[in-house]
């Protein structure tokens, strides 16, 4: 399926507001697809996760609740947005107004952890509010 253009009505969550860019480490724009060969050996090949935090795709990241609340740590690496797939508060208690003081954009998605939640339903919002995330200033 083709993507749409993002129109101002798409991003339904807190404006973005400006910050600088944390750039030590940060990785080019230009930043190649892998090739189905090199995802197949790092899937195959990558036996534990490196942490709580990884890199996924040049300045995105995928991360569990330790990274989520360690303000810090996410801070020091310069995440402007953040997608909370067990937002609510009866998941991981973040929010808002939990990442207020660190001027990040925030979405979330409350989502249940079972087998049973249709998550595909909020695919292509998310994928929409990621893509204009990485072509911020700050993304």
């Amino acid at each position: 399926m083709a993507w749409d253009p993002l129109g101002s009505g798409d991003l339904l969550h807190p404006r973005m507001r400006g910050a600088s860019s944390w750039k030590p480490g940060s990785r080019s724009q230009a930043a190649q697809t892998p090739s189905l060969e090199e995802l197949q050996r790092l899937l195959w090949t990558r036996k534990h996760p490196t942490g709580h935090v990884d890199e996924v795709w040049p300045n995105l990241y995928v991360g569990d609740l330790y990274i989520a609340r360690d303000k810090e740590q996410l801070r020091q690496m310069g995440i402007s947005h953040v997608v909370d797939a067990v937002a609510g508060r009866f998941h991981i208690d973040t929010g808002p107004k939990f990442y207020r003081d660190l001027l990040v954009d925030y979405y979330g998605v409350e989502a249940e952890d079972s087998p049973n939640f249709d998550l595909s339903i909020y695919f292509y919002p998310v994928a929409r509010y990621i893509r204009a995330a990485l072509n911020s200033p700050r993304g």
